[in-house]
C-alpha cells in the first residue's frame, strides 16, 4: 500500500478531513525517520511498524472509500453495504 500516494490523490483529498491527513502524514514521517536510523533492524520490527501505518490508515481509507470524511457506514446505501445473493463458499471460488 502506498499511503503518501493515496494521500496526494486529489479526488480523495476532499473526502478526507484534514487533521487525519495530517495524522497519517505526521506517523508516515515518523516510520521514515526510524527506518533511517535503524538500517539493520529485524524484519520483524518492520512488519510490526508497517502493521503500525496500517492500523492508522486503514479505516482512514475505507472511511474515504465508502463515502467521505466523517460518514458512517451503518448509515446510507445499504445495497453497496451488503452482498445482494448468497456469498459463495470456499470450494466455490477459483
Amino acid at each position: 500500500m502506498n499511503v503518501k500516494h493515496t494521500l496526494d490523490d486529489s479526488k480523495l483529498e476532499e473526502k478526507l478531513a484534514p487533521t487525519e491527513k495530517e495524522a497519517v502524514i505526521n506517523k508516515v514521517k515518523d516510520i521514515e525517520n526510524w527506518m533511517s536510523n535503524n538500517p539493520n533492524a529485524e524484519i520483524e520490527e518492520y512488519e510490526a511498524k508497517q502493521k503500525e501505518i496500517e492500523r492508522l490508515f486503514n479505516p482512514i481509507a475505507t472511511k474515504m472509500y465508502q463515502g467521505g470524511a466523517g460518514a458512517d457506514p451503518r448509515h446510507g446505501n445499504t445495497a453497496q453495504q451488503q452482498p445482494s445473493g448468497p456469498m459463495p463458499g470456499v470450494d466455490e471460488v477459483d
